[in-house]
Order: structure tokens, then sequence, then C-alpha cells
């Protein structure tokens, strides 16, 4: 379908109002020159082509498609590697583009902070525990702390090697399965959206919160990397041509 799309960059026209235009950063879906259509799970919202005044980017003479949010089914684990044989099945995450790298930061802070204290407002002592360590403060059911079944827990974290701190977490029956919520240096959010908790081996086997914030460090900090090497480095072949 795509070998490349481009994520766009955001700049200010004229009258001060933030627009989506070329430029930024070039996510690879499948290797360059390939015919192979990504996983049907994968999919991309692209820029309308009325919405783009007639322009064209190209890369190889060829026009790659501009997005402003993607979901890659394979984003949250490593091909190949330890995480895709753990965390197997429905691991998807959405990428969407701020204007700016502080901007992500600022509104993926401000939601995950918002989610965590809609939690804590609505807990009380019998329905949700507190638990709390030197990165992580967590809210689980106390009469489940060995988080059997679904896990049912919900974490604010802090993950060494990642920009910010804030990222949101939250596995349960009710909730939609199990997520996580964060930003990245290059001004993108990201959002891993995965399956029920027991289809996932690695995060089924954690017996406490500390052993879930462990799985989720991996797995985030694996998203992470996983997001960045697919990033295409800007070639002087990358042009723009107006029809």
């Amino acid at each position: 379908m795509f070998a490349v799309v481009d994520l766009g960059r955001w700049v200010v026209d004229p009258q001060g109002n933030p627009v989506l235009d070329y430029g930024g950063l070039l996510y690879r879906v499948a290797p360059d020159g390939s015919e192979t259509q990504p996983p049907a799970e994968d999919y991309y919202l692209c820029i309308r082509p009325e919405d783009l005044e007639g322009r064209q980017q190209l890369l190889d003479g060829l026009p790659v498609p501009l997005v402003d949010g993607l979901i890659d089914a394979d984003l949250g684990g490593d091909r190949g590697g330890y995480y895709s044989a753990r965390a197997r099945k429905s691991v998807s995450a959405w990428v969407d583009l701020f204007s700016s790298a502080e901007q992500a930061f600022e509104a993926v802070e401000l939601r995950n902070k918002a989610e965590f204290q809609r939690w804590q407002g609505a807990s009380s002592p019998s329905r949700q525990a507190l638990v709390q360590g030197e990165n992580y403060s967590c809210f689980h059911d106390p009469a489940n702390p060995t988080l059997e079944g679904h896990g049912s827990y919900t974490c604010l974290m802090t993950i060494e090697g990642m920009p910010r701190p804030d990222t949101f977490v939250s596995c349960g029956q009710w909730v939609g399965g199990c997520s996580a919520s964060f930003s990245l240096r290059s001004g993108v959010w990201i959002h891993i959206q995965g399956d029920f908790l027991p289809h996932w081996d690695e995060a089924s086997r954690a017996r406490s919160i500390p052993e879930a914030v462990d799985f989720w460090s991996d797995l985030v900090r694996a998203t992470a990397r996983n997001f960045e090497s697919a990033l295409v480095s800007r070639r002087n072949d990358i042009t723009l041509e107006a029809k």
C-alpha cells in the first residue's frame, strides 16, 4: 500500500494559524520498493488531496502520502525480538502529530494527569488501593493484590530513558483492555492499545504492581525505539512539486 508516509510538519501561516505543511517526519511502514501491503490492522489518516493546493511531495520521483495520524499494529513489539514473542496479540499504537514537541508534552501530560486524577477522585479504600514507588503511583483492586485475571490497575509512571514523565497506563476488564499513553521528543503522541491482559503472556504473569511497571516500562521503550527506527532520513531528492 504505502512504502513511506509523511507525518507532515506544523507551521504558522501568514494569519498566525497553525497549519499542517510539508516536511516533518517521514515514516516507513514497508521496506523501500516493497509491494507487500502492510497488515490489515494498519491504517493512515491522509490529508485530502484538495487540501494540498495542488502540491505533491516526491521521494525518488514518487508521491509520498502525507498523513496527520496513523495506527501501526506492529509498533509495540520489536519484530523478531523479545516483545513480538511476548506481546504478540493485538498490539497497536495510534500516532498523532502536534505543532511542537512542547505542545505534545503538555497535551499528553495534561491528559494523563487528568485521567489519573479522575481515577483518584473516584476511588475509595474499599475499591482502590494506592501503591507508590520511586517512579510510579498506581491504583489497584485491594481484593486482588496479585493482579490475577485482567489486573485492573491504573498507573502514572516515570520511565527512564523517555523524554518526559507521566506515562499513563491502564489495564482492566471495564476500560477496554490495556493501554499506555506517552509523548516523544519529535512532537508526536503515541497511544498503545492492547487486547485484554490475559492475552499478553508476560503481562499476565505480573503478580505485583512493580512487576507490571517493569513490563510497561520495557514495552513503552520498545515502542519508542520502533517508531524512531522507522523514521526515514531526509534526502536531497525529496522535493515539492506543484501541479
